[in-house]
């Protein structure tokens, strides 16, 4: 009998350095899910600066045909720079839309990226918790189990 107490002590220490092992693995897991979540928020800030980026090019465009408008209405001098502006116009509705493509994509290339990671972050964190209740469950059950054996000890010391 104890030998069983001392036996069940040894694997109750030994349970609890699992305890604790699963424990340091499920901070290091907040720690990274902490650091992605910044990391998003950080990309979501950059998308943001993107999509003003695009707001001005396009105020920019907007600007540039209003002002191709006016010019029409000039002398012959200006037809010169009215085809200036028409090149720059040109230019930078494609810009434009390579910029929108290219943000675009970039955003759904990182949003895919970040939800990936979330998933499978959020899952290993499911995993861990449940793995940490079953612990749980466990040293509370060994506990009961050498209380009990150490009851049955000192009622045979008694007898």
């Amino acid at each position: 009998l104890r030998k069983h107490v001392k036996d069940q002590k040894v694997e109750a220490r030994s349970k609890q350095d699992e305890l604790d092992e699963v424990k340091e693995t499920h901070s290091d897991l907040e720690e990274d899910l902490k650091l992605l979540t910044s990391q998003k928020q950080e990309i979501s800030l950059e998308i943001t600066a993107m999509r003003d980026t695009i707001r001005n090019l396009q105020a920019q465009c907007d600007e540039n045909l209003r002002e191709k408008d006016r010019s029409e209405l000039q002398l012959e001098d200006v037809k010169r720079q009215i085809a200036d502006l028409q090149q720059r116009n040109l230019e930078g509705r494609e810009t434009l839309s390579r910029v929108r493509e290219g943000a675009l994509n970039e955003e759904t290339r990182i949003t895919e990226t970040e939800l990936t990671r979330l998933e499978r972050t959020q899952e290993k964190y499911i995993q861990l918790e449940s793995r940490v209740k079953d612990l749980e469950q466990e040293i509370v059950e060994r506990t009961t189990e050498k209380n009990q054996l150490s009851e049955a000890l000192n009622m045979s010391y008694v007898e």
